[in-house]
């Protein structure tokens, strides 16, 4: 165990990709432990041998997909003619619109990059705060992977042998709750700081207008979740549905998709699934090496000689899975450390869908916090604001979202309510 972490630290440092450094650590305890090559490569395909994961790059072309069709400006047009007259109203489209958006990506990365590259312009022009848009949009994109779907949602489901659908529900109310609370946090700081009030004027006829081009766009997150949620699809169909459904949207409602934006679409969605299915594998086998070496046993074991208490052992697990957080990504930390710490949390009696839950909204958060915090880069280089003074900017709205991963920890019925309600708990 030693020698493999030693070998991931090393090459990590020297900056090679963190794919290639698990599959060289993975590899070189291969042949350490007598395994003949062709485990690595069986164990390299097994790991991708789901038609769960054929979700993740729809979805993921379901987001590259909306901005040249379009379908943000439209929805945030709409937005913006209903909350345009209150001081910070373009925060409150911000939120708005990062919750909507939600409901076709499931990724923070590409609400942050889709959200913010409309709005973090805007609201450092009208507002001359470029750090409060940075950190505004940073902090709504979390609720990509929250309010499903959810692409870390679906690597939790196939690491931890959990139903899909209950977390997607799990994550409806905690998303809900977040995003009420960054619109109250956004108006409270739009006040503070005398942000001034956006004119729009508007009459109902342009009201109607906006709302009648708006609307197949605001249906596409009812379709897709509400069509999962009732069972008339899995996810894989969704996201095939949402692809669908921008497609046509951007050729026939907004007619700004052109076959020329295809191209960059698909190239994009194939270079973030090469990494994202490398990470994958290479990931498996590690885990495969850490049960070889019976460490989720030995993890188990000192938890349960540590402490009997469950509430013991699941802020052990959220402060863990919160710093881990902070230095990797979400599919690869979970791919390493779901198979060790899910089996520990059912021996204390844990609920599978709430201990999925807080793993994947601790890793979410991550996404927001130094030194890693792929969506404050995304943001800080979107507003030209520096990364010493995002890390600063950041840390109310990060406080935020650590209370309301407190109450999905201390009180279970925050996730759980509805996924029982839905008959899945």
């Amino acid at each position: 165990m030693a020698l493999m972490l030693g070998l991931f630290a090393i090459t990590l440092m020297a900056g090679i990709p963190i794919a290639v450094c698990l599959g060289l650590a993975s590899l070189v305890m291969i042949f350490i432990q007598g395994f003949p090559p062709m485990v690595f490569a069986q164990k390299l395909f097994i790991a991708q041998q789901s038609s769960l994961l054929l979700a993740i790059p729809l979805f993921i072309l379901a987001g590259e997909l909306m901005r040249p069709a379009g379908i943000m400006e439209e929805m945030l047009k709409f937005i913006n003619l209903l909350v345009g007259r209150f001081r910070g109203s373009l925060g409150y489209v911000n939120v708005l619109g990062s919750m909507v958006f939600s409901g076709t990506s499931g990724s923070a990365v590409a609400d942050a990059s889709a959200t913010g590259g409309i709005m973090i312009p805007m609201i450092s022009r009208e507002y001359k705060d470029p750090s409060f848009a940075a950190c505004l949009t940073g902090a709504s994109s979390t609720v990509g992977p929250i309010i499903p779907p959810s692409i870390p949602m679906i690597f939790y489901a196939l690491l931890g042998n959990v139903s899909v659908i209950g977390l997607f529900i799990a994550g409806v109310v905690p998303g809900l709750i977040i995003g009420i609370g960054l619109l109250v946090m956004s108006g409270i700081y739009s006040h503070r700081r005398k942000h001034p009030v956006t004119e729009v004027k508007t009459s109902f006829a342009e009201l109607r207008r906006s709302f009648l081009r708006s609307l197949p766009i605001l249906l596409m997150p009812i379709i897709v979740i509400g069509g999962i949620v009732g069972g008339i699809f899995t996810a894989t169909e969704a996201a095939a549905i949402a692809v669908l459904y921008v497609f046509l949207a951007g050729f026939l409602l907004t007619r700004k998709l052109k076959i020329s934006d295809l191209v960059p679409a698909f190239i994009n969605t194939a270079v973030l699934m090469s990494v994202v299915f490398l990470i994958l594998s290479t990931s498996t086998v590690v885990a495969f090496e850490l049960t070889v070496l019976g460490i989720p046993d030995a993890v188990a074991n000192w938890f349960l000689e540590f402490t009997s208490n469950k509430w013991v052992f699941l802020i052990c697990a959220t402060a863990f899975f919160l710093a881990i957080g902070m230095i990797l990504e979400p599919i690869p930390a979970m791919i390493m450390l779901v198979p060790i710490f899910e089996p520990v949390a059912m021996s204390y009696g844990l609920h599978p869908i709430h201990f999925g839950f807080v793993v994947v909204l601790n890793l979410v958060i991550g996404l927001l916090t130094p030194p890693v915090g792929p969506t404050l880069y995304i943001t800080g280089g979107i507003a030209n604001v520096s990364i010493e003074r995002m890390s600063k900017d950041i840390l109310p709205w990060v406080g935020f979202l650590i209370l309301v991963l407190l109450l999905t920890v201390f009180v279970p019925e925050v996730v759980l309510w509805l996924p029982g309600l839905m008959g899945y708990v």
